[in-house]
């Protein structure tokens, strides 16, 4: 579990385009002693005050509505005080993954043609605009793409180095940028080979660290999340709908009883609904 975690902070900074701090986790996890499966669930929660009338007034296809609790923080911490080894801290677990937020890592070639995909999505956070002063989305895009960068190797002193200054990932892949990796806002995803630091996403488990799922549900990251959303709120209905400091102060991660079938006389296991991992199970069944 303990390597799970780290790995799963890691590819959250170096893969922002598929998982990350803003997203959930599922864990099935094998008890070598016990010999049994547990599951976790730590997806977060709609709203509390949303309602179906807030959803059909939504006429554009990015919507803060759209955003639940992002309960990856949590299932990290959860799954770690429940099956972790107890010989490492949660500092010593994150501690690779801030030395690379902070001192940069080399963007490789997936990563970098699902970022200029994805910058239209990230530019949306960002409203619009790399020129605004809002940090959702500048710590994921640079201003200009390196002169030198590229599997070639970058200067990391120089053009070749690019740094976020703020927290969490985009919204998944989609949208479209510029052919040469440009967006729209004049904001631009870093070249294959560049190196790309995120000082945010260091500050953001340091504060899980330190003050444990509090870091993340109460205090300035918290409040951070539901600033960013009403910055997006174009209706009255959006900024009824979308989620609240209580909702995310007031999330948990949830254990629960894994599903499971047989097929060729190997077990399977998956997590249950709202996961769906039951589709898989089914499919095995036909």
């Amino acid at each position: 579990m303990d390597a799970a975690v780290g790995v799963a902070a890691s590819l959250g900074l170096v893969h922002p385009t598929a998982c990350g701090l803003g997203g959930d986790c599922f864990m099935l996890y094998y008890h070598q002693k016990t010999k049994k499966v547990y599951g976790l669930n730590g997806s977060g929660r709609s709203s509390s005050t949303l309602k179906p009338e807030h959803l059909r007034s939504v006429t554009k296809q990015l919507s803060p509505l759209f955003v639940t609790v992002p309960g990856a923080a949590c299932g990290w911490l959860s799954g770690l005080e429940r099956f972790g080894s107890g010989k490492l801290s949660v500092e010593e677990i994150f501690e690779g993954t801030i030395k690379l937020a902070t001192e940069g890592f080399p963007v490789d070639v997936l990563s970098s043609r699902e970022w200029s995909q994805s910058l239209e999505r990230i530019e949306f956070w960002n409203n619009g605009s790399f020129q605004n002063n809002n940090q959702n989305g500048i710590e994921l895009m640079t201003k200009t793409p390196s002169k030198s960068g590229g599997l070639l190797g970058a200067d990391p002193v120089s053009d070749g180095s690019v740094s976020g200054s703020g927290s969490g990932g985009s919204g998944g892949s989609g949208g479209s940028g510029g052919s040469d990796g440009s967006g729209g806002s004049g904001g631009c995803a870093p070249l294959p080979g560049q190196l790309f630091s995120n000082v945010g996403y260091a500050e953001v488990l340091k504060k899980l660290i330190k003050e444990g799922r509090k870091g993340f549900y109460e205090g300035q990251v918290a409040e951070s999340i539901i600033q960013c959303l009403n910055l997006h709120c174009d209706t009255k209905e959006e900024k009824e709908g979308i989620i609240q400091l209580e909702d995310l102060k007031r999330h948990r991660t949830e254990f629960v009883e894994p599903i499971h079938t047989t097929y060729r006389n190997l077990d399977v296991w998956e997590i249950p609904p709202n996961g769906q991992g039951i589709t898989v199970l089914i499919a095995l069944n036909l």
